[in-house]
């Protein structure tokens, strides 16, 4: 494998809910607000593809929080994975909220404006498919971060693959056991792929010794 290969994925949905305003969906919003008094929750979703049969080093969700002095918190949150892979970002209300059934991944400290935030999701992401997220928190300060309806700062996932995986070379020619006399011209053809980098073709290296070993 060559270089590590990193793949962003923007959310294919996002919203928050609040227990102050129980049936208002904020699908649509440019921001979600994660709060403990009254209770919001943002939850986010992302389809991952174009891991195939690479394993993950690492998967970090990345959270931009508002331009506002508003926006700021003592407390960035806390992430944890979702099983509920249904929710609607444009029906999700804080009355039908998926549940935050998954274990806490990883929590931020105090977040300032425009602060960019990442969370380490590592262990909830592990190769090609559709994953949910919820942000909570244990403050009654609210941070609030921006959302995929954002004109920037979207949230992403952002998935650094493993390169764990040797790659596999095919010598096309010359072939096995071929001898040729002193200054004759021999061609040289191989191909190399690996799951991590494709084609590794333009790297091969060869070598030659006198004495064929």
């Amino acid at each position: 494998a060559v270089g590590s290969a990193v793949l962003t994925f923007n959310p294919v949905a996002d919203t928050y809910v609040d227990a102050g305003a129980t049936s208002t969906k904020f699908g649509t919003a440019t921001t979600m607000i994660s709060d403990a008094s009254p209770i919001k929750e943002a939850y986010l979703r992302f389809t991952v593809t174009g891991v195939g049969l690479a394993g993950i080093e690492s998967a970090k969700l990345r959270l931009t929080a508002g331009s506002s002095s508003a926006s700021s918190s003592d407390a960035g949150g806390i992430v944890h994975a979702i099983s509920n892979n249904t929710w609607s970002e444009a029906n999700t209300s804080y009355s039908n909220r998926p549940t935050v059934d998954g274990p806490a991944l990883a929590s931020a400290a105090a977040v300032a404006a425009n602060q960019v935030v990442d969370l380490t999701v590592t262990p909830a992401v592990f190769g090609d498919g559709t994953y949910n997220f919820a942000l909570v928190t244990t403050s009654s300060n609210d941070v609030i971060y921006n959302s995929r309806e954002a004109a920037s700062g979207k949230p992403q996932l952002i998935v650094t693959l493993a390169q764990n995986q040797a790659p596999i070379v095919h010598i096309g020619a010359p072939a096995p056991g071929v001898s040729i006399n002193p200054g004759t011209a021999l061609t040289f053809t191989a191909t190399a792929t690996d799951a991590e980098s494709g084609n590794l073709a333009s790297q091969i290296q060869g070598s030659s010794r006198q004495d064929g070993n």
